[in-house]
């Protein structure tokens, strides 16, 4: 070989510790080629054919059993399932037993099986009902007790300022809130939104008392 002629591109086989041009090596992904030459690949395979196990461990039942019991799969490492064939058919979609259950406890819950056209139609107009009937009974229960969540007595521990401002502007917005018109210090008739809810006590969110800015400035202490 002479100094000016190319010299070509050369990888070392990790299988047989050869150095082989790229051509030998399987591109993958179009990205990079495999580190193991196809020769070594071949063999590889060959051996693992050869070599195969008569006999497996179900992860399922534990049991030892002969390759025969277990289904093949393509993504397993051996070409075999994990689970024998008989845990396979013991699945409740699978086995007789486990439909039947199924079916019992769907008669038990609903009053049939589904299988007709009318069976199914009665199902789903008795489901329409439930589901209305929960809906008006969620509607009452609500209305009972929102005069109870917006009370002036309404007494949460541990509710922080944020927390009760919070109740008392939703409060507002809803209507369950009465914003007055004028501040129940000095009289004052500012814009509503200029007056501010006073909490002496925030446990107590809505036992608030309606200030304008100044007097409620004037309370705290700050300068105006």
């Amino acid at each position: 070989m002479t100094a000016t002629e190319p010299v070509a591109d050369l990888r070392v086989c990790r299988a047989c510790r050869q150095a082989k041009p790229l051509e030998s090596f399987r591109l993958v992904e179009a990205r990079y080629r495999s580190h193991t030459c196809e020769q070594c690949k071949y063999r590889q395979r060959v051996a693992r054919t050869k070599t195969q196990t008569l006999a497996k461990l179900c992860t399922k039942c534990g049991v030892l059993k002969g390759i025969a019991d277990f289904s093949k799969t393509k993504t397993g490492t051996d070409g075999y399932q994990t689970w024998c064939k008989a845990c396979h058919a013991r699945l409740p979609s699978r086995s007789t037993e486990g439909r039947q259950a199924e079916r019992s406890r769907r008669v038990a819950r609903i009053g049939c099986t589904h299988r007709t056209r009318d069976d199914r139609l009665a199902f789903r107009a008795a489901r329409r009902i439930e589901l209305r009937l929960q809906r008006e009974l969620n509607h009452s229960i609500a209305e009972a007790i929102r005069p109870l969540l917006w009370s002036a007595d309404l007494h949460c521990p541990g509710m922080t300022e944020k927390q009760a401002r919070h109740k008392v502007s939703h409060g507002t917005q809803l209507g369950w809130v009465t914003r007055p018109a004028a501040c129940s210090d000095c009289g004052h008739k500012p814009p509503r939104h200029r007056l501010h809810a006073h909490h002496d006590n925030y446990e107590y969110p809505l036992r608030v008392e309606w200030l304008c800015a100044d007097c409620h400035a004037a309370l705290h202490g700050h300068v105006c």
